[in-house]
């Protein structure tokens, strides 16, 4: 069953050239190296209690594992049409657009708007900078965006972006926003007693691809670091924000 419903056709006769090459910069904001700096910028910097960051991280991994698990399920194909035209571009440019803005393995769900979702959200609700609803508003819109690159640049379709923008919503307020309100002291724990059996999923579904083995020894990594660091100075558990 096709997942088209003519956006792609429709956005590459509306869009000029150098409209579709700013969409491939602007993907970047979801592009999991940006979002991987961002949270480590903000775990070194202590912007907010770290343990959120960490729990963060962990509903990162989970949600990692669930869309990529997903992908291999459903081998969904992307959209065959390719804007991305990066002639005449400055080749620094160019060469960025053309590491990064093209897409390559399955369409179905969107990784880009689920893991922007993922980050940007749960930022919103962990975060204490200015107030709720104007955090919410950015990181939304954010969202929006990121999720609007990936069919103005053909490498999803319309409900690719929007099933992954559901799914991280799913897995920001079940994973991270209703642990901290119902137990927060358990947080870090929850959210990757969630994220490894998505793993798994993943691991299971790709046949142990060397990015699945890579996810799943990060997280431990990640988790057993924490306990290790939490051991020597421990962190306030009470939830900020």
């Amino acid at each position: 069953m096709s997942r088209a419903i003519g956006e792609v056709e429709l956005l590459q006769e509306l869009l000029p050239a150098w409209a579709v090459a700013i969409a491939g910069l602007l993907t970047q904001l979801g592009d999991a190296w940006f979002l991987l700096v961002l949270i480590v910028a903000l775990f070194v910097r202590g912007e907010t209690n770290r343990q959120d960051i960490v729990a963060l991280l962990g509903v990162s991994a989970g949600a990692i594992g669930c869309y990529r698990g997903l992908k291999h399920l459903f081998a969904a194909p992307r959209p065959e049409l390719s804007p991305l035209d990066t002639a005449g571009l400055h080749p620094v440019v160019e060469g960025l657009l053309e590491l990064t803005a093209t897409a390559s393995s399955y369409g179905f769900p969107s990784g880009h708007a689920t893991s922007a979702t993922v980050v940007y959200l749960g930022l919103a609700s962990i975060l204490t900078i200015g107030t709720r609803r104007k955090r919410f508003a950015v990181a939304v819109g954010v969202v929006a965006l990121v999720a609007t690159t990936r069919v103005v640049l053909a490498v999803h379709y319309l409900a690719d972006v929007v099933a992954g923008v559901a799914l991280g919503s799913a897995f920001v307020a079940a994973v991270l926003v209703l642990p901290r309100k119902l137990a927060p002291a358990y947080r870090v724990q929850i959210a990757y007693a969630v994220a490894f059996p998505f793993i798994i999923f993943y691991l299971l579904t790709s046949r142990a691809t060397g990015e699945s083995v890579l996810l799943l020894g990060g997280t431990v990594a990640v988790f057993v670091g924490w306990h290790l660091l939490r051991s020597v100075s421990p962190w306030e558990i009470q939830p900020t924000g």
